[in-house]
């Protein structure tokens, strides 16, 4: 029944073969937790700026945010390995996508590895993410992209 049901969420959120659905059992949090441990950037925080020590800027991922996340989104990325970058609004009031692409070009000029980390919807503002156009500019630059549907 559990595959069934991640098989089903994946289908809804239309996501393939390669794409992985992550059912942690305490919401979004649990599960950016879950996910960093899998990239081995998380860790006690007293050893932080030890490890950051030994690690090169293309061994240190760059993990992009949006403008609207919920605090564990944005806290628990700081407190881990990872260089965060917050994407703006636009005029619009959405992300800004050209400024999102000139870092994703410069940060993948530098070799590092790239995430995006981003509500699919703002829970305060209903405004929703494009998470499509989101995750097709991360994939042009060899990115991974993770979204957070909780407040949808």
């Amino acid at each position: 029944m559990v595959h069934e049901a991640s098989n089903y969420v994946k289908k809804c959120l239309g996501g393939g073969k390669e794409d992985a659905i992550i059912f942690c059992g305490s919401g979004s949090t649990a599960a950016i937790k879950r996910l960093q441990e899998v990239m081995g950037i998380s860790f006690p925080s007293i050893l932080r700026d030890k490890l950051l020590k030994c690690l090169t800027n293309e061994e240190r991922w760059v993990v992009f945010v949006g403008p609207y996340e919920h605090h564990s989104n944005i806290l628990s990325w700081r407190q881990s390995l990872a260089e965060v970058v917050e994407i703006g609004l636009d005029q619009k009031g959405l992300p800004d996508t050209e400024t999102f692409k000139h870092q994703l070009e410069f940060y993948k000029s530098k070799n590092r590895p790239i995430l995006g980390s981003f509500s699919a919807c703002s829970n305060v503002t209903g405004i929703c993410s494009d998470t499509h156009a989101i995750s097709r500019l991360l994939h042009q630059f060899g990115g991974f992209a993770c979204f957070d549907f909780a407040a949808r």
